[in-house]
């Protein structure tokens, strides 16, 4: 699928990069189009389609590289998840795969990973009566250290890999979709959903009536690096990216992103 974002990138005629680089990188420039793996499914603010065309955090990102290299650039948005994406780069469908793309040890074993552009932390929604009686007058911090419930999370992302090993006392139920998994857990049949703290605070932002079900919690020893992956051998092209990503001023914050959240 051919979309352009909202900054038209043209290849250059002249001023081009050399020539004389690495076979990884010639072969991006040889065709003079970035191509970009992204998921089908818009993520506000990281990258959605308004009148045919993509606008976003990471699409911003990614026009950004293109402009560098001066080159055109081709999204490609077939994959249904974010472990999709890896297996899109690790067979050599796209150049790179960006699109609130979490780093993990598993995905890690078929691709390369950048530096991350955005770290967020995990987070938990919990369900107000269900963490009643979970926690029965104790303390909230140690409930959550060994939570004995059942937690909720989106099949086949980053969360459904590292629930088991982080809630290791925990059933875990896999959602395909994020609307089934929020509507669970207000009505008790999971008692937690766990995602990144900017999808979880995005809840009580789109929704003020679900602080009266929910309650969050951020876990603040831990960390979500966002990144872009490639493929494992293309270790010339990534060492550009990280280029590219430490000249870059990105939002740092949850709180920037979530005002970029519209509301009803």
């Amino acid at each position: 699928m051919l979309l352009i974002c909202s900054q038209t990138l043209l290849a250059k005629g002249s001023g081009s990069p050399g020539t004389d680089c690495a076979p990884d990188v010639q072969c991006i420039l040889a065709r003079r189009v970035l191509i970009v793996a992204m998921p089908k499914r818009d993520q506000p603010p990281f990258f959605y389609e308004k009148n045919g065309k993509l606008y976003g955090i990471d699409v911003d990102l990614a026009c950004g590289l293109a402009k560098e290299f001066q080159l055109g650039i081709r999204f490609e948005r077939i994959a249904g998840s974010q472990d999709e994406l890896i297996d899109l780069i690790s067979q050599g469908q796209a150049d790179m795969a960006i699109g609130k793309l979490s780093r993990t040890f598993y995905r890690a074993l078929s691709v390369r990973f950048s530096d991350p552009y955005l770290n967020l932390r995990h987070a938990l929604a919990l369900n107000q009566l269900r963490i009643a009686d979970l926690t029965r007058g104790g303390d909230m911090r140690e409930v959550v250290k060994r939570f004995p419930g059942t937690i909720g999370v989106l099949a086949k992302t980053a969360y459904a890999d590292l629930a088991p090993r982080n809630f290791p006392h925990a059933k875990v139920v896999e959602f395909a979709n994020w609307d089934d998994a929020v509507i669970a857990v207000k009505k008790g049949k999971v008692d937690a959903l766990y995602r990144d703290e900017f999808e979880i605070k995005r809840l009580m932002k789109t929704d003020p009536r679900n602080a009266l079900l929910l309650k969050t919690v951020v876990l603040t020893d831990t960390s979500d690096p966002l990144s872009i992956a490639v493929r494992h051998d293309s270790q010339q092209f990534l060492s550009i990216i990280n280029l590219y990503l430490s000249q870059r001023t990105l939002p740092a914050n949850v709180e920037y992103l979530l005002k970029l959240v519209k509301t009803p």
